[in-house]
């Protein structure tokens, strides 16, 4: 079977972007062939025992909401505006993306290494199904994250509790989310002991660190409370909220990250999370970054 290095990946990736012809690969060389329109399978591919595999298949279709994840997450507030007003459009809308794309050349840049990943990824699991079907071990090939790329928007911003009320917008959308998931009575009550918390003298023992894109503008916050005794010292992360827009990017990971890595560079030892109202998915990412479960919260509810 082929290897699937630089070379055999650019030619299918220019064959699944050609959608006038269809593309078959040889498995024992990598070589690319196509099948014109109004062409056999016989006449397009001159050998007949040559064992062949379709390409991936790479649509239109595919290609819009690979445009619009990607216009989805940009930092940049006019120009995400722009490329998602592009995308509205009737017709000619990937004219227009790439209209916009070309007023503004870094995140032209960003786009076509995006759309080069996303491709990269489809054709590594076709790969790697191509493998096991036909009884050859898989080779864990990772293909390149678009995370980095869409992150180097922002910056991480630290700042103290007293800043807590510059934040209101995060805030009250993360209690709108928490309202639309829990009861009422607990929502508010877990809110309002951190509106009492942040207005008192205990606001100094807070962190808040937002990601943002332009100044003043966050799309993401996380808030993290320090302890400090004889006993020693461990810090807490008791609110986090992303902008829905910006959740495929990693950004709510980079920000609790950014505080666990402070806390542990300046000699604390434990950093917990106790969110009552983080996402049941988002525990996952906790134990992939090498969080452990640490006691559980339970709630019924009466009939009445």
């Amino acid at each position: 079977m082929f290897e699937l290095d630089d070379r055999v990946m650019e030619s299918i990736i220019f064959a699944m972007e050609n959608q006038d012809a269809k593309a078959y690969i040889d498995m024992e060389t990598g070589l690319v062939s196509f099948q014109g329109e109004g062409e056999s399978e016989d006449e397009g591919l001159d050998e007949i025992e040559r064992d062949l595999e379709s390409i991936p298949i790479w649509t239109s279709q595919d290609g819009f909401r690979l445009m619009d994840q990607f216009a989805q997450t940009i930092g940049h507030p006019v120009v995400r505006a722009d490329l998602l007003a592009a995308l509205s459009r009737g017709r000619g809308v990937f004219r227009a993306f790439k209209d916009v794309l070309e007023a503004h050349p870094e995140t032209e840049r960003k786009w076509y290494e995006y759309k080069s990943r996303a491709m990269k990824a489809r054709i590594v699991e076709w790969y790697e199904d191509l493998r096991q079907v036909r009884g050859l071990q898989r080779l864990g090939l990772e293909p390149e994250e678009t995370d980095e790329l869409l992150l180097s928007d922002f910056r991480i911003v630290r700042c103290g509790g007293e800043r807590w009320g510059e934040f209101e917008a995060l805030v009250r959308a993360g209690r709108e989310d928490a309202l639309s998931r829990f009861p009422r009575v607990l929502v508010e009550y877990v809110f309002a002991a951190l509106d009492r918390e942040l207005s008192g003298p205990s606001s100094g023992e807070y962190r808040i660190y937002s990601a943002e894109c332009e100044p003043g503008a966050p799309a993401g916050m996380a808030l993290v409370r320090m302890f400090r005794s004889a006993e020693g010292a461990f810090a807490v992360l008791g609110f986090l909220y992303v902008d829905p827009a910006r959740r495929r990017i990693g950004l709510g990971r980079t920000l609790i990250e950014r505080a666990r890595e402070e806390a542990f560079r300046e000699g604390i030892r434990y950093f917990a999370v106790d969110m009552p109202f983080l996402w049941a998915e988002f525990g996952a990412s906790l134990e992939a970054l090498g969080y452990a479960p640490f006691g559980t919260r339970w709630l019924s509810c009466s009939e009445s």
